[in-house]
C-alpha cells in the first residue's frame, strides 16, 4: 500500500479533509519526518507494523508544527499502525492486512506525555534508575523491524567484539578509504560506527537501527525491506563492506600470483598472504582472517 492510501484511509476514518491533514512517522514517539512523498510505498517511507504514526490536523490553514502551538481545535492524535485497545486506530502496516477499525474516540488528541525517568533522546528513549544515569555500558539492544533479527544477531555479534569496540569507540576516521572503487566511500563504516557507539552509550536500554537499516537497504539491494534474510551472508556483505572502507591500502599493486612449484606448503602460505596483506590491510584484515 501507498502512502497516499493511508492518507484516504486516515481521512475517511475521522471524516476530514486530506488537504488539511499531515501525517508524520512518529516512530518511538518522535517526529521523525512528515510523510510527503504521497506515491511511496509504506515501505519505503520505513513505516513498521505496530508503531504509530502523528496526524496533524490544520486549524484556518495554521499548523502546529509550523508555529509550535498547540490548540484544542488543533491537536496532533497518535495512530497506532496496527490494531489496539486503543479508542483510535489504523490497522495493518506495510501490507494493511488486516482491515480497519471504526473505533474513533470522540477526541483526537491523546496524552503522549513521558514518565519522568524517560527522556526523549534522537532515536528512542534513555531510561534512568531513580533519575540517575547507570554507569553500565554495552547492555543495550537492537529494536526488530519488521523482521530483522538476521540483521541484529549479527550486528549485536560484531559490536561485542572487543578489537571492534575499541577501533570504533576511538578515533578510527583517519583509515576510512574514500577513493576505494570497492569500498562504499566509508559510509558503511561511519553507520556501523555510530550504531556501535550508541550501543555502547551508557543507560540505554535499547535502539532503533532505523539509519543503519536505511544505509545497508541503499548499497545491498538485497537486504532491502523489513522481511527475514540470511544472517550469514548479511554478515558476510558486512565484513567486506567494512573491509573495503576501511583499507589501509589506498592503491593496490598489480601481483602476479605464482604457482607453488613443489615449494613447502608453510612457505607457499606464507607467501600468498603477504601477496593478500600487499592489497588488503585492515582492522577485519587483522581481526576475521
Amino acid at each position: 500500500a501507498k502512502v497516499s492510501e493511508l492518507y484516504r484511509l486516515v481521512c475517511s476514518l475521522l471524516s476530514v479533509e486530506q488537504s488539511k491533514v499531515h501525517i508524520w512517522d512518529h516512530y518511538q514517539k518522535l517526529k521523525n519526518k512528515k510523510l510527503t512523498n504521497r506515491n511511496e510505498t509504506l515501505e519505503e517511507a520505513q513505516l513498521l507494523m505496530d508503531q504509530e504514526i502523528l496526524l496533524e490536523v490544520s486549524a484556518d490553514d495554521i499548523w502546529s508544527s509550523d508555529h509550535r502551538t498547540r490548540s484544542t481545535s488543533n491537536e496532533l492524535a497518535l495512530l497506532p499502525l496496527e490494531p489496539t485497545t486503543s479508542s483510535f486506530s489504523i490497522a495493518g502496516g506495510p501490507n494493511f492486512s488486516n482491515g480497519y477499525s471504526s473505533g474513533i474516540g470522540s477526541s483526537l488528541s491523546q496524552d503522549n506525555s513521558l514518565n519522568p525517568l524517560v527522556r526523549d533522546t534522537e532515536d528512542g528513549y534513555s531510561i534512568f534508575s531513580n533519575g540517575t544515569k547507570d554507569d553500565i555500558h554495552g547492555l543495550t539492544g537492537l529494536h526488530n523491524l519488521g523482521n530483522t533479527c538476521f540483521m541484529n544477531s549479527a550486528i549485536q555479534s560484531l559490536v561485542h567484539t572487543p578489537p571492534l569496540v575499541e577501533y570504533f569507540l576511538k578515533e578510527y576516521t583517519q583509515e576510512i578509504n574514500t577513493e576505494n572503487p570497492l569500498g562504499l566511500q566509508g559510509e558503511l563504516a561511519v553507520a556501523f560506527a555510530e550504531l556501535l557507539r550508541k550501543l555502547w552509550t551508557a543507560g540505554r536500554t535499547s535502539v532503533p537501527p532505523r539509519a543503519f537499516k536505511s544505509k545497508l537497504s541503499r548499497f545491498a539491494p538485497q537486504f532491502s525491506g523489513y522481511n527475514q534474510h540470511d544472517s550469514q551472508e548479511l554478515l558476510a556483505f558486512l565484513l567486506d563492506g567494512l573491509h573495503e572502507d576501511l583499507n589501509r591500502v589506498k592503491k593496490k599493486p598489480y601481483i602476479e600470483a605464482k604457482d607453488a612449484d613443489d615449494r613447502p606448503d608453510e612457505e607457499f602460505a606464507e607467501e600468498c598472504w603477504n601477496y593478500h596483506k600487499a592489497r588488503n590491510d585492515s582492522i577485519i584484515v587483522d581481526k576475521f582472517q
